[in-house]
C-alpha cells in the first residue's frame, strides 16, 4: 500500500503482470514524473509501455540496479513497488 504521495516522484515497478500494469497506470495517473517498469517478459514490458510506463527494463538482459542508477542520474529509485 502506498503511504506517501507519488506526485512528481520517479517510481520503479518490479513485475509487469496484471497488478504491475495497473500500478504503472495508477502511478502515471497520480502524477509520477517517471514510471519505470522492470520484468523479464518482453511482451509484458511492451504492454507496460501502453499502460503508462515511461521506461521499460528487461531485467533478464540488463542489470536492473545499474540501469536504474543510470536512468535516475545516480539517485536510484525514489519509490519502488515490488509486485
Amino acid at each position: 500500500a502506498l503511504t506517501e504521495s507519488i506526485l512528481g516522484k520517479e517510481v520503479l515497478i518490479i513485475g509487469a503482470g496484471a497488478i504491475g500494469l495497473l500500478a504503472a497506470a495508477c502511478a502515471k495517473a497520480l502524477g509520477a514524473s517517471k514510471v519505470l517498469v522492470a520484468d523479464i517478459n518482453s511482451e509484458r514490458l511492451q504492454l507496460a509501455k501502453t499502460m503508462g510506463a515511461d521506461v521499460i527494463i528487461n531485467s533478464r538482459e540488463t542489470n536492473l540496479q545499474s540501469e536504474v542508477m543510470r536512468l535516475t542520474n545516480g539517485d536510484g529509485k525514489k519509490l519502488s513497488v515490488p509486485i
